[in-house]
C-alpha cells in the first residue's frame, strides 16, 4: 500500500464524526510541549500514534526498521522511526534516552517462542538450543526491569500464556482488542493493515503489564468478525480474522490500536498539568 493512501487511512482514522456526543476520544491540544514517547518494537509506530495525533514527539524503535533513522510511514511529522538493536539492558535505555521529558513508555517485546502461536517449532528449536525458552524468559524480565529502573510509565503488551505471565511480578491484564474497539471510528479502515477488521473487531487474548500507577482504560468493545470455515465432519470453525493464515503474522503482531488509543486518553486524563 503506497504513502498516500496510508496517509487517507490515517486521516480516516482522525476523522472527529459528526455525533458530538460520541465517546471516541479525538485529538487534542497537548496539555505541554516538548514531551516525548517511546515505542520499543513496533516497527510502523502503531502505538504512538494516538500520542502523535495529540502533539506528542514520538520515536518507534525497531531492528526491523530500514536505515538508521527513517521518516515514519505514518506521514505525522512528530513520529520518527528509529532502528535500534533492542537486545540489551543498554540498548533499551539507549533508545528511551533522556527519561525527564518521556511522557510514556509502550512496549511490545518479541516472545514467540513463549507463546502457543510459536508451538509448532519448539521440538525443533530445543533441538537447536535446549535453552530457548529460558533465554525469552530472561529477555523479558530484563524489559521490565529495566524500564522500571528508568522509572518511566510504561505499558508492555505481549500475547497471552501462562509461561510469558510468569515472567513478570504483577499480575497482567487479559484483554482482546474487541474490548476497546469502541474507542475507533466507526467503519475507519485501520492505517496499516487492511486484514486487520475496523474497529479492532477481532480477538487476540493480550496481556497488558504496567508501570505502577499507570491505570488500564474503561472496555468500550465492539462486535468481533469471525471467519467461518467448513470442517470435514461438516461442523463449523470459527477463526479471527488475524490469526487466519501464517500471511496475516505482520498483522497479529502489530499493537492493538483501540487499546493504545484508549491508553493514551486515560493517561492524559490522568495526568495533572504540572506533570504532563
Amino acid at each position: 500500500m503506497g504513502s498516500p493512501h496510508r496517509q487517507q487511512r490515517i486521516d480516516a482514522w482522525l476523522r472527529r464524526p459528526a455525533d458530538t456526543n460520541t465517546t471516541v476520544p479525538t485529538p487534542s491540544t497537548p496539555p505541554a510541549t516538548g514531551l516525548r514517547v517511546v515505542a520499543l518494537y513496533d516497527k510502523h509506530g502503531t502505538s504512538a500514534l494516538p500520542w502523535a495525533a495529540r502533539g506528542f514527539e514520538c520515536e518507534a524503535h525497531d531492528p526491523s526498521i530500514d536505515g538508521r533513522i527513517s521518516k515514519s510511514a505514518t506521514s505525522l511529522p512528530n513520529v520518527r522511526l528509529c532502528r535500534s538493536a533492542l537486545k540489551t539492558a543498554d540498548d533499551l535505555r539507549d533508545a528511551v534516552g533522556d527519561t525527564t521529558n518521556v511522557a510514556f513508555v509502550l512496549v511490545h517485546p518479541p516472545c514467540r517462542d513463549l507463546c502457543t502461536a510459536g508451538a509448532r517449532w519448539w521440538k525443533r528449536k530445543e533441538r537447536q538450543n535446549p535453552q530457548f525458552q529460558m533465554q525469552t524468559k530472561r529477555f523479558l524480565k530484563m524489559v521490565y526491569a529495566t524500564l522500571t529502573d528508568l522509572d518511566v510509565p510504561f505499558a508492555i503488551l505481549v500475547p497471552s500464556g501462562k509461561r510469558i505471565q510468569r515472567c513478570f511480578p504483577r499480575p497482567p491484564f487479559l484483554f482482546n482488542p474487541c474490548e476497546f474497539g469502541g474507542h475507533l471510528l466507526a467503519r475507519a479502515p485501520h492505517p496499516f493493515f487492511s486484514t486487520i477488521p475496523a474497529q479492532d473487531a477481532y480477538t487476540k487474548r493480550t496481556l497488558c503489564v504496567t508501570s505502577p500507577g499507570v491505570r488500564i482504560p474503561p472496555r468500550l468493545p465492539v462486535t468481533p468478525i469471525f471467519f467461518r470455515f467448513s470442517q470435514k465432519d461438516g461442523s463449523t470453525r470459527k477463526v479471527s480474522p488475524v490469526l487466519a493464515s501464517r500471511k496475516r503474522r505482520e498483522a497479529r503482531s502489530c499493537p492493538p490500536l483501540g487499546f493504545c488509543t484508549a491508553l493514551c486518553v486515560a493517561a492524559i486524563r490522568e495526568r495533572s498539568p504540572g506533570k504532563f
